[in-house]
């Protein structure tokens, strides 16, 4: 599946309303982080979460999705630089 047919398909699935299994929103990675979406915002800026896109690339403000697996390796990353390990 090409990305833009991910992307449609994920389009769908948030407008109406059904959960999206590979990917989170920035609302859910700042309630899963204990952040702002602000922040989440200035991290994917950053680069930090691999493989987030912007729903419609074709609108400013369009909100991002990001894989699952970069919020899991990325909260890793952060536990570990917490922690020293």
């Amino acid at each position: 599946m090409d990305k833009n047919t991910l992307i449609n398909q994920i389009i769908n699935q948030i407008n109406t309303g059904e959960h999206v299994d590979n990917f989170m929103t920035t609302a859910e990675i700042a309630k899963r982080l204990n952040v702002t979406t602000r922040t989440v915002g200035r991290w994917i800026e950053d680069g930090l979460f691999e493989g987030a896109t912007k729903i419609n690339p074709n609108i400013r403000n369009s909100p991002f999705i990001v894989p699952k697996t970069s919020v899991d390796a990325f909260e890793e990353t952060r536990r570990q630089e917490q922690t020293g390990e």
